[in-house]
């Protein structure tokens, strides 16, 4: 299969159908509880699978126990965002951070924005 200059997919026959996962779904978001929303407040969660079977790993870990260095790369590889050395620690300094509403004043303080 290939995109045509339209956008719509070329098949030659070969494809009856795509599906697609593109990414977080407005059920995580909305879900204060799930930890993703910046407009709810909730806890630092942000874990895709919160049964247990993804891992204890949470957001709050990241923030509260992480290196400034290995926060600033998580930030740099999966955000490609180019202040991340700073926001990390700016991060650090406000320790502990407990919410997505905490975590959000802290990213929006030091990046200037109002």
């Amino acid at each position: 299969p290939s995109l045509r200059g339209d956008g719509r997919a070329e098949t030659d026959g070969l494809l009856s159908g795509l599906l697609l996962d593109l990414g977080v779904s407005s059920h995580q978001i909305d879900n204060a509880a799930r930890g993703f929303s910046f407009r709810f407040d909730g806890p630092l969660d942000m874990r895709m699978d919160q049964s247990g079977g993804g891992g204890a790993l949470t957001a709050a870990t990241i923030v509260n126990e992480w290196e400034p260095s290995e926060i600033a790369d998580v930030l740099w590889r999966h955000g490609e965002e180019r202040a991340s050395r700073m926001l990390a620690r700016a991060i650090v300094a406000a320790r502990p951070v407990t919410t997505t509403a905490q975590l959000a004043r802290v990213v929006r303080e030091a990046a200037g924005a109002p």
